[in-house]
């Protein structure tokens, strides 16, 4: 296996983020089944409960189904008191390195910000000392991390400093890549929250439906004791409610709308330094002017602050906030 010394510092920078980019999307797994599961163990004890009273008053089966609902509550208290659907907390650890070990390939790549001024002599020393503060898994100001800064100086430029290549290979690979990433997911978050609120409201219209016909059979006096479909009738109104609730919770859990939004209007940011960063490039293409790298390192910082931005909002909605007092 080669040294450190031995791998080239772009390659030092992908492996890191690959391996946090795993821990996330392993971690987002986990986090997202345990929310299903505590959605799901609601409706399954009051189903569990509705069958055993409606069917099995006494004996074996009556008592495993008051076993199965016990458990069921019992998840959920642990879950809830033990926090231990805490992977969402690992998750957005492991992705916002992952992310920030992301920026920082572009940023070598294009040499702004921490490597503004990066030489072939000290880039390996440069690059592992950007690891040793981004990729230790230590506590830290995180949220700092999120912030760049170039460099304040205007040293006199030459046309050689800006790279129409670098550029553009900046503008697919960062900037369009992202723009059509958030733009893709605005529509998928969009069509998950309609589905699951059109789910949730028709279990809730057949809730209702069903209390209704309860509340008929009750009051024309039927035989409950001798009616199966009443009995089944029963069971729907103990269980449809709280499935309908359930629904709700899980559209609450993923965040479907607000996310949406949240994507469509960072799409349009990048949009616009997309058509800027576009312009650049066809304005250089037949000659590049002294200004170029200026201009293309400020769209560079102007893109990275949008996505640390994007970065931020989530660490500080995702990660545990210190006791109070603490």
């Amino acid at each position: 296996m080669p040294s450190a010394d031995e791998i080239a510092p772009g390659d030092l920078l992908e492996q890191a983020h690959a391996r946090r980019n795993e821990q996330a999307v392993r971690m987002q797994r986990k986090s997202f089944r345990s929310g299903l599961l505590i959605a799901a163990l609601a409706p399954t004890a009051v189903l569990l409960l509705a069958i055993q009273t409606t069917f099995f008053h006494d004996g074996g089966i009556a008592a495993a189904l008051i076993l199965g609902e016990t458990l069921a509550v019992l998840i959920v208290l642990l879950f809830g008191f033990l926090d231990l659907g805490s992977s969402h907390h690992e998750w957005i650890a492991h992705r916002m390195k992952a992310e920030l070990l992301r920026r920082e390939q572009f940023l070598f790549r294009t040499r702004v910000g921490p490597y503004r001024h990066t030489s072939a002599a000290s880039v390996h020393g440069d690059v592992r000392k950007r690891l040793l503060i981004l990729d230790e898994d230590i506590e830290e100001d995180v949220l700092a991390l999120t912030v760049v800064e170039e460099p304040i100086e205007r040293p006199t430029e030459s046309a050689d400093e800006f790279d129409v290549r670098l550029a553009t290979d900046y503008l697919d690979q960062r900037v369009r890549d992202q723009r059509v990433w958030f733009a893709r997911r605005a529509v998928q978050h969009e069509t998950r929250d309609r589905r699951l609120e059109w789910a949730a409201k028709v279990v809730l219209v057949f809730a209702f439906l069903v209390a209704g016909m309860h509340l008929t059979d009750l009051l024309g006096h039927h035989d409950h004791e001798a009616s199966v479909r009443v009995k089944v009738m029963l069971i729907a109104a103990f269980v449809l409610p709280p499935l309908g609730a359930a629904l709700v919770g899980v559209r609450a859990l993923l965040e479907g709308k607000r996310l949406s939004r949240a994507y469509q209007y960072n799409a349009r940011c990048l949009a616009e330094l997309e058509r800027e960063l576009m312009t650049l490039v066809a304005e250089c293409a037949a000659g590049v002017t002294p200004s170029a790298g200026a201009r293309f390192r400020r769209l560079v910082m102007k893109t990275e602050d949008l996505l640390a931005a994007e970065l931020r909002q989530w660490w500080i909605v995702m990660h545990p906030a210190p006791s109070i007092g603490a």
